[in-house]
């Protein structure tokens, strides 16, 4: 049977009267056979309780090679002009973040859009692109950069990409006969045994 982590909540009454200065926790377990892992404990003020998530650390693992070590990132990477399907293949199991990056090959006559194979998602860079520029997107920070410095928000528009386990098809549409080298980054990830959603 798969280990089943649990979350349990419990209100400290305080004497509002006096400061706290210390605070010991401990965690009892009575009357059962086992083993019982405690990952986290958290405290914190207030009448009610916050949102919780959990911590992606707890639940997926980096993809492994044949000796045990994390795998890198992925790198793809396609030279592209006009409008064509690139195909971005994910070996995890899970969904992870796109990163990419795109080097002009020539100065733009117009927008360039990089969108989900559906176009449920997309984004879209106007801002005038000349030969030598980059335009580069982290998923996990959400930031947009133009030779390496913060992109100005009136420049482009549009939602950072995922990239799900199994083959993800997504659309890139250069203006005209624009052109510009594409690479693209995941790194990917397993789900952790024992680990129940």
């Amino acid at each position: 049977m798969a280990s089943q982590y649990l979350r349990y909540v419990s209100k400290i009454n305080k004497d509002l009267g006096k400061q706290v200065n210390k605070l010991t926790v401990k965690l009892v377990a009575k009357d059962f056979t086992g083993t019982v892992r405690a990952t986290d404990v958290q405290l914190q003020e207030g009448k009610l309780l916050t949102g919780w998530a959990p911590a992606a650390s707890d639940m997926l693992k980096r993809r492994r090679d044949s000796s045990g070590n994390a795998e890198p990132p992925k790198h793809f990477n396609a030279l592209i002009r006009g409008s064509v399907i690139v195909l971005v293949p994910n070996r995890g199991t899970v969904t992870t973040g796109l990163d990419w990056e795109a080097s002009i090959q020539k100065n733009t006559t117009g927008p360039f859009m990089l969108e989900i194979y559906y176009r449920t998602r997309a984004f879209r860079y106007a801002g005038a692109l000349h030969r030598g520029d980059t335009v580069t997107v982290d998923a996990a920070t959400h930031t947009v950069k133009k030779n390496g410095q913060p992109a100005d928000h009136s420049e482009y528009a549009g939602a950072q990409m995922t990239c799900p386990a199994g083959d993800a098809m997504y659309r890139i549409t250069m203006t005209g006969r624009d052109t510009a080298r594409f690479v693209f980054q995941i790194t990917e990830w397993d789900v952790k045994e024992g680990v129940t959603w």
